[in-house]
């Protein structure tokens, strides 16, 4: 037994695979990405010591339980009471580090 598919509906098919893919990356890129519970966030200034009004990058190295990175775009946010960090909120690139600016 064979089947025979016409161009015109192979082609209305393929579209709507691709469309379907397309919707459902869209559609996961709006999701915000969280780390994983067990996963650790190491912190790291460049700067040991800093004048007034000083700044210096803060690094963020964040390690999922099963010691990799998470996704990249995880979303991490930054909370002090004392000075501020800026941006607040960043993602993580492949690597899981997310790099920020420290002023106090």
């Amino acid at each position: 037994m064979a089947f025979m598919i016409s161009r015109f509906r192979c082609a209305f098919a393929l579209g709507a695979v691709v469309t379907s893919l397309v919707l459902l990356t869209v559609a996961c890129e709006k999701v915000p990405l969280l780390a994983p519970t067990g996963s650790t966030i190491s912190l790291t200034a460049l700067s040991t010591a800093l004048p007034i009004n000083g700044t210096t990058s803060i690094i963020a190295q964040v390690i999922e339980a099963a010691g990799t990175p998470p996704h990249s775009g995880t979303r991490i946010t930054f909370t002090t009471n004392l000075g501020r960090l800026e941006p607040s909120e960043a993602d993580t690139d492949l690597t899981g580090r997310v790099v920020v600016t420290g002023s106090w």
